[in-house]
């Protein structure tokens, strides 16, 4: 009987994908993001909260900054010492474990870090074949289903 040949796993993989979906936002988005903000902070004064008045004021802003900020693109990376995201490595001994989460329109790799603030990093997978992360990353990790943290569930449903 010939010796079993062992599996040939690649160095590295490596694809690029956005940081998140654009959506267009209409003029109409903008003059309603600008009422509520406006409503809101009249409503602040009125209490006399001037505090929380600016604070409106500028989270209305920056909300529309975010708004119309293009997504970059950003690269994504696995190796045998980690998981690359840009230039920043998470080594696997920083990991607990992964889930390819391939049941939506765009996929993520979802890793569970051993950090307790953000235990979850979302990794999208842009045209990376989500069956081809996993047999990579179970060579080094254990598989565990998990789910998006429902802030970015939320975040991804306003498009930001």
């Amino acid at each position: 009987m010939p010796a079993l040949e062992e599996k040939r796993i690649p160095d590295s993989l490596q694809w690029e994908a956005y940081e998140h979906i654009h959506v267009d936002r209409t003029p109409d988005w903008f003059w309603g993001v600008g009422l509520a903000a406006l409503v809101l902070a009249i409503l602040a004064i009125i209490m006399k909260n001037i505090t929380f008045a600016i604070l409106i004021v500028v989270a209305a802003f920056v909300l529309t900054l975010r708004a119309l900020k293009v997504p970059s693109l950003h690269t994504y990376g696995l190796s045998r010492k980690g998981v690359i995201e840009n230039d920043i490595l998470h080594s696997y001994s920083e990991l607990d474990s992964f889930w390819v989460d391939d049941e939506n329109l765009n996929p993520k790799l979802l890793l569970k870090h051993k950090r307790k603030l953000l235990p979850i990093l979302v990794v999208p997978l842009g045209t990376m074949d989500p069956e081809t992360v996993h047999n990579y990353l179970i060579n080094f990790m254990d598989a565990e289903r998990m789910e998006e943290p429902p802030f970015q569930k939320i975040v991804e449903y306003f498009g930001f």
